[in-house]
């Protein structure tokens, strides 16, 4: 009995000896397989804003850095490929489109900077960048040219713009958009003696049928808006019917192919009657844009007309050609103000209203260009005497 219970055990012992595994064989454990993790939502852009920093407003000159932040807030965590900023400058002219003829479809363009810059990651694929919930600010700098180019526009007709564009890519095609413009102001586009009189000379008929070269003249050539033109001239009135004479400021613009002419500003002067001589003239000139002349596609000019209310006897064209410029000269009234709150309404636009993106820009797209504007009571403006005069008041005090 006992040795059949030995024989069973033994065959047990060699049973398991054959099913346990030696140390030299190869041992495969499955390994235990966990259920997949549920990747978190991606979190929501709350804010992506552009701030200038060191100016009130956004005014820049020739050789200046444009320095600013952009500000992006979300809630939740954010995953996304890059954060960059652009800075661009361009000329536009816009032409007719469409049944109703709107200007909205780009006709010809001129760019001047093209500047991009990654703040937060690069042009690699995919989401990798990551950022907590909350606010985020990121400094930007750009350095502007050297060279000087033309100064900020806005028409109906074209535009010459300068803009700042923040960008977050998400890594799969989708993006947001938040853009910020600014005033460029060029420098004045006259190199000559800015202070001194301009003038048109043009020969006038008198009554008795002879031809007298005559002066007009402005008492300088570069402006200021809101300064004041002064209007002076030789002219005497040789017939017998009054007349009133009026000054016209014409702004003169070519935008591409098409030219526009717009009246701006406008004086009447005091009767001249027979025999009386000129009193000047003083035109008030209001919020304008600058002269343009440094620019293939937009250009902007002014002159001052004067007419003669009635006309006199054949009487010729009247012009003389005047700067409107950004800088004041040192003799210019020096009190600055602002524009007013009028007078930006005024010239209010949505830039980028041509962007086929335009959809994906956070934040309000509306600007208006800041122009240097002077106040202040007008001079009573007189032109010099003349050597003459002043020889024969000496002798007559002798």
């Amino acid at each position: 009995m006992g040795g059949v219970i030995g024989h069973i055990n033994m065959n047990r012992a060699r049973a398991l000896q054959t099913e346990v595994p030696s140390l030299d064989d190869k041992v495969h454990i499955e390994p235990k397989v966990l259920p997949p993790r549920k990747r978190g939502r991606n979190g929501e852009i709350q804010q992506l804003e552009i701030k200038f920093l060191d100016h009130d407003t956004p005014v820049y000159r020739l050789d200046q850095t444009v320095d600013g932040q952009v500000l992006l807030e979300c809630q939740g965590d954010l995953r996304f490929k890059c954060i960059s900023v652009t800075l661009k400058s361009f000329a536009r002219v816009y032409g007719k489109s469409g049944l109703f003829g709107k200007r909205d479809k780009i006709e010809a363009e001129e760019v001047y900077i093209r500047d991009k810059k990654f703040l937060r990651g690069g042009m690699g694929t995919g989401a990798r960048e990551r950022l907590p919930e909350g606010i985020h600010e990121f400094q930007f700098q750009f350095q502007l040219p050297g060279v000087d180019l033309p100064t900020s526009l806005e028409h109906t007709l074209g535009c010459i713009r300068y803009l700042v564009t923040a960008e977050l890519e998400d890594g799969n095609g989708k993006s947001w958009k938040s853009i910020k413009a600014f005033t460029f102001l060029s420098d004045n586009p006259v190199t000559n003696d800015q202070t001194e009189s301009n003038e048109t000379i043009v020969d006038i008929r008198t009554s008795d049928g002879i031809t007298v070269p005559t002066s007009f003249r402005t008492n300088r050539k570069l402006y200021i808006p809101g300064g004041f033109i002064s209007v002076n001239s030789d002219f005497t009135n040789s017939s017998k019917v009054e007349v009133v004479p009026r000054m016209v400021v014409i702004r003169k613009s070519r935008f591409h192919e098409e030219h526009v002419s717009t009246e701006v500003a406008h004086a009447v002067g005091a009767p001249i009657n027979k025999d009386d001589i000129w009193c000047p003239v003083v035109i008030p000139l209001p919020l304008l844009s600058p002269t343009i002349s440094n620019c293939k596609l937009v250009e902007v000019s002014y002159e001052v007309q004067v007419k003669f209310d009635p006309p006199i006897q054949d009487e010729p064209s009247i012009v003389i050609p005047i700067v409107v410029g950004s800088i004041p000269s040192n003799d210019q009234i020096d009190d600055d103000q602002p524009p007013t709150y009028q007078q930006c309404m005024d010239h209010v636009v949505l830039v980028e209203k041509d962007d086929p993106d335009r959809n994906s820009y956070l934040g309000a797209l509306s600007f208006s260009n800041v122009y240097p504007f002077m106040s202040g009571e007008p001079r009573h403006y007189q032109d010099p005497p003349s050597y003459s005069d002043v020889a024969f008041a000496d002798e007559d005090a002798e």
